[in-house]
C-alpha cells in the first residue's frame, strides 16, 4: 500500500473535519471521503427528525433478522451500564432526541 511504504499517512482533524496528507502537509480533497465525515458527525435536517416517529418500517440485517432502523445498543465501557440506561431512556422521548439531533441548538456551545 502506498500510504505505508511511501510514509505517507491520511489524518482527520477532528475540528475543522478536513483530512490531511503527513508529512507532506496537503489537504485532501475527494468525495470519497463525505461518509467518514458523517458517521464522525451525523447530521439531520428538521424534516428527517421529524420523519422519525412516523418511520415504521423494517429493515433487514445481513443474517435476515428484521430490525426497526435506529434503535442502536451502547457499548458497555468499564461500568456504564447504569449510564446506558439512563441515555437509552431520553433518547426516546422525543422533544430530548429531537432537540439533541438539531444541530443549530447547540451552536452557542462552539
Amino acid at each position: 500500500m502506498h500510504s505505508v511504504s511511501c510514509g505517507h499517512h491520511v489524518f482527520l482533524n477532528l475540528h475543522t473535519l478536513k483530512f490531511y496528507c503527513i508529512p507532506d502537509n496537503y489537504q485532501i480533497i475527494d468525495s470519497s471521503l463525505d461518509d467518514i465525515v458523517y458517521v464522525l458527525k451525523p447530521t439531520f435536517s428538521s424534516i428527517e427528525i421529524k420523519k422519525l416517529n412516523s418511520n415504521n418500517k423494517l429493515s433487514i440485517a445481513y443474517d435476515g433478522t428484521a430490525y426497526l432502523p435506529g434503535i442502536v445498543g451502547l457499548n458497555n465501557i468499564k461500568e456504564n451500564d447504569y449510564c446506558n440506561v439512563i441515555l437509552q431512556a431520553l433518547s426516546h422521548v422525543k422533544t430530548i432526541r429531537n432537540y439533541f439531533l438539531n444541530e443549530s441548538n447547540y451552536e452557542i456551545f462552539v
